[in-house]
Formats: C-alpha cells, sequence, structure tokens
C-alpha cells in the first residue's frame, strides 16, 4: 500500500478519496518543516498547495519519494530540477481553478473600469461623491491578453461576450486557433501599442520576468489598465507605481506579488490600484476540484495508468500509452545494448524516426534510450523522469530526424551514438504484432526479439569458431535459445547474437572470449 502524505490544508475530498482507493494516507497541513523533514523518507507520493517549500534540502530527504502533486497550477514553492535529477515525478492539476480564475480576472477588469473599489471606500467613508467616480464601458475597448493558455482563452470568450475586441500574443498557439476563437495574434508591441487593457496569462520565466516595465509601458496608451491574476514577477512593481503616479497607467488590478506577502505598500495604498491577496484560485469550487483532481491523478499514476498533469517527464505521461509502450521497451533495451558496444561517453546522439504516427512521441523515446543507456552505470537510480537529466548532465547532445517510412518497414527507429573514439548504429522496429525487433546493428542486418539472456560478439567469419562456443556452452549445460547472425561477405567480420535460456556466469564469458577469432564479446539480460 503507498503511503501518501499532504502537508498543506487541502479540501477534505483528496485524502478521501485516496483512502477509498486504499492509500495509506496522512493529513499533517500543521507540521514545521524540521517535523516535515523527519518524517517525508517514509512516505512514497506527496501533496502540496503553496505553503510546502519543496526544495533541495526537503528532497534530499525524501528518498522513498515517488511523486509529488500540487492542488493547483503553479509549481514554483517544488524544486523541479531537483526532483527531475532525483527521478521524482512532479504534477500539477491542469485546469481545476481555470474558471476561479477567469472569473477574478473579470471582476478586476469591471471593477477598474467603473471604480467600486474606490467607490466603495468612499462610502464607508460616509462620502457621496460621484463625479469624481465616472468610469468607462467595455463595450468596444480592446483587450489585450498576454498568453492563451485555458484562462486566456476563457477570458476571451467572456469579454467578447461583453463586446470587447480581443488581440492577444502568444507564440505557441497556431494562428488557425486563434481566428476559430475570433481573437487577433500579434506581437507584444502590438498589445501595448493597441490596449485599452492589458491582461496577464503567461506563468513566470527567464522571458516573461518583468515583461510589464518602465520599457513596455512607454509603449502602451495613456490610461492603459493592466490586470495580473497569472503569476508574480511579471511586473515590475515600483515601475507599475511610477506609471500609476504620472496617469500613464490608470488603473491596476493584482492578485500576484513578486513577494509574499508584499511589502511595497505605497503601491498597495495607491488609488488607483486594486489588490487581492492571491485569491485566484480561492473559492471553494476549485479547492473541491484541484483536491478531487490531485487524488484522482496519484491514483492513475500508482495503478500504472498515465495521467494528465506531469510537468518535468513526457515520458511517464506515456509509458503505459498502449500504442507507445512496444516502441518505449525497444528504445530502452537499444540504449541498453549501446552501453556496452560504446566504449567511451558518447558526445551526439542522434534520432531518426520513420512512421508519421510516433514523430510526436521522440522525447519520450529517447527518455527511455537513455533510461537503458544509463541503466549499467546509475543502476535503479535512473528512471524514465531523471534519464535525459544524467544525458545533459554527460553533455550529450541529441538531435532527431523525422521520416514518413522506409523501403522495408512501417516504423523504424535508428539511434546513433558517437564519440571522437567510437560510434555505434542500432536500429529497431516494432512489427504488427507488436513486437519490438531489433534490425540492424551498425552495418550487419539482423532480426531479433531483444529479450533474456543475450551473449554477443564480433567474430572473423571463418569456420569452427561457432563449434567451439557451443562446446563451451554445452558442457555447462547452457541450452541455446536463438541463434542470430549478420555478415556483409565471406570472408568479412560478423556478428554473433545468441539468447540463452539459462545465465552465463563470468567463467563462461572468460572461456568463449579466449575462443581464436572472437573480438568484443560482451553479456547481457534484457528483461
Amino acid at each position: 500500500m503507498k503511503k501518501i502524505l499532504i502537508s498543506d490544508k487541502i479540501h477534505p475530498e483528496c485524502a478521501e478519496f485516496l483512502k477509498i482507493n486504499y492509500f495509506d494516507v496522512d493529513y499533517k497541513p500543521d507540521l514545521s518543516r524540521e517535523e516535515l523533514l523527519k518524517i517525508i523518507h517514509l512516505y512514497d507520493g506527496l501533496i502540496v498547495k503553496s505553503q510546502t517549500e519543496v526544495d533541495k534540502e526537503f528532497l534530499s530527504f525524501a528518498e522513498n519519494l515517488e511523486l509529488i502533486g500540487r492542488a493547483g497550477t503553479h509549481v514554483t514553492n517544488i524544486d523541479i530540477d531537483e526532483a527531475t535529477k532525483r527521478g521524482i515525478v512532479v504534477m500539477n492539476t491542469p485546469g481545476g481553478n481555470t474558471v476561479s480564475a477567469v472569473e477574478l480576472t473579470l471582476s478586476m477588469m469591471l471593477a477598474l473600469s467603473r471604480k467600486i473599489s474606490q467607490a466603495d471606500k468612499l462610502m464607508k467613508e460616509e462620502k457621496w461623491e460621484r463625479k469624481s467616480l465616472s468610469g468607462i464601458e467595455l463595450s468596444g475597448k480592446t483587450l489585450g491578453l498576454i498568453g492563451l493558455g485555458s484562462v486566456g482563452k476563457e477570458v476571451a470568450k467572456r469579454a467578447q461576450a461583453f463586446e470587447m475586441n480581443v488581440i492577444a500574443h502568444d507564440p505557441f498557439v497556431s494562428k488557425i486557433l486563434a481566428y476559430e476563437l475570433g481573437i487577433e495574434l500579434v506581437s507584444l508591441n502590438e498589445i501595448y501599442k493597441r490596449s485599452d487593457f492589458i491582461s496577464i496569462h503567461t506563468p513566470l520565466n527567464s522571458q516573461t520576468k518583468y515583461l510589464i516595465s518602465k520599457n513596455s509601458i512607454e509603449k502602451c496608451k495613456n490610461g492603459v489598465r493592466i490586470i495580473n491574476c497569472a503569476t508574480g514577477g511579471i511586473i515590475n512593481e515600483n515601475d507599475l507605481l511610477e506609471a500609476l503616479n504620472t496617469g500613464k497607467v490608470s488603473g491596476a488590478a493584482i492578485d500576484v506579488f513578486e513577494k509574499e506577502p508584499p511589502t511595497n505598500f505605497e503601491l498597495i495604498k495607491n488609488p488607483n490600484f486594486i489588490c487581492t491577496p492571491h485569491l485566484g484560485a480561492s473559492t471553494e469550487d476549485a479547492k473541491e476540484k484541484v483536491a478531487r483532481q490531485i487524488a484522482e491523478q496519484f491514483t492513475e499514476f500508482f495503478n500504472g495508468n498515465a495521467p494528465i498533469g506531469i510537468v518535468n517527464s513526457s515520458a511517464v505521461q506515456f509509458q503505459n500509452n498502449p500504442e507507445l509502450k512496444p516502441y518505449l521497451s525497444l528504445a530502452e533495451k537499444i540504449g541498453k545494448l549501446q552501453s556496452f558496444f560504446m566504449n567511451s561517453t558518447p558526445a551526439k546522439l542522434e534520432v531518426i524516426i520513420y512512421g508519421s504516427k510516433i514523430h510526436k512521441y521522440a522525447d519520450a523515446i529517447s527518455s527511455a534510450f537513455f533510461k537503458g543507456y544509463f541503466e549499467k552505470l546509475y543502476g535503479s537510480k535512473v528512471n524514465f523522469v531523471n534519464s535525459v537529466f544524467f544525458a545533459k548532465e554527460k553533455s550529450i547532445e541529441v538531435s532527431f530526424d523525422f521520416k514518413d517510412r522506409t523501403q522495408n518497414y512501417s516504423n523504424l527507429i535508428t539511434f546513433s551514438l558517437s564519440s571522437s573514439k567510437s560510434e555505434s548504429v542500432i536500429s529497431g522496429s516494432v512489427f504488427f504484432n507488436l513486437d519490438p525487433r531489433i534490425v540492424h546493428i551498425d552495418e550487419y542486418e539482423v532480426e531479433f526479439v531483444p529479450t533474456g539472456n543475450m551473449i554477443i560478439y564480433y567474430n572473423e567469419d571463418a569456420p569452427g569458431i561457432m563449434a567451439n562456443v557451443t562446446t563451451i556452452l554445452s558442457k555447462n549445460k547452457i541450452n541455446i535459445a536463438g541463434l542470430y547472425l549478420g555478415r556483409n561477405q565471406r570472408g568479412s567480420n560478423a556478428l554473433t547474437i545468441m539468447i540463452t535460456d539459462e545465465s552465463t556466469d563470468d567463467s563462461i564469458i572468460k572461456a568463449i572470449s579466449n575462443v581464436p577469432g572472437i573480438m568484443n564479446l560482451f553479456a547481457l539480460v534484457l528483461n
């Protein structure tokens, strides 16, 4: 039974669902960090919101952790790189709080346009002032969206209901999709130039840090209104304050801050600034949705299925996909084979994928390959999550080439590993019965199912070598289950692959390697 820790306050639906599905669940949202570090090694899974800091130190104590789940969207409190290095899957709950974030964004927009916050403040001060509270209509105004993900698209839909003109900037959205949504895709400069309202719906990264700052604000319309219910740090808060004071920005509404709780009280107290304490997902509906969703995703993951929301490994998401599974198995086994063929650390991996239906799985296929390749070096420490991390750590450059099909196979994957000292090229195909087979090793054409106890060697193409090898195996009561030979021409070197029913120990392998004419022998087991 998998043991799950919930370390932050979350709707009871989460723990209830997990317990119904036979997980051992501990709900401990009030533990100190020191207390968490003492017990985290006991758990297979961890569910957090934004309070628990899952940093490098925390993960160093989590020796048995397989999965971290964030009940929400943002994972800024989780060290993704360190989790990946340790082979821990990280997931969030995409879409669980979308509606709540969308409705808060629209609430902010309406509050800015009609000065609701200022009017409420004056009324509470027993002041009846109407002249200073004249607002604007949304109808006919231009809304510029920075980011057109799930929240951005839903904001656009509701803004269009207010008869707003919606433009957007998102480098990952096609013009066709934008056209279908009734949205014009434009550059960032066009967003700044044309928008009456700018609403941010993009994650924080090196490209979006201080995206809204003095330089970009100067490009905006006079009197622009800015809304951010996405992520803190995208707006330079000091530059925004300056623009509010000069009137360049007539109003701003912010739910998220670079530092939380915020300390820039000059900004917070500005009369044209509306703010809330990170309430984007704070509705009873959203809390219940994300609690149930993360519990469902945990259940899917630990039952060996492919849950949504994994943020640090596409291979994990696809490893139990019936269509892809045999290709991942093939890639992993080829990786393990090539770890024996290469006699130096590779500098480059070239992957050629023939067969259009598997092109989209290229990243997962490379993850599977490196899982097999690094198993020889790292053992069980390597998995689908961290295999690519190890490749990056070794500075292995990866490139892909995509082709529709070959003349002889409906699908084929070729892995070419190279270093300054050696090169290994192995190709495999998945046959009609979902049977993964290796069909080329270097210049040799072969065909075999890569499974079981294997003896592989290069040899001179001369009489008597095979007889000597089979004699050694027979004396040690090793039965040959399969034999596969490859050569290019008579009298040249050849490749021999044996699959045996029994495993071979070092003494048997040494005896075979001493047979005259045998070169580069190794034995391995492929499961």
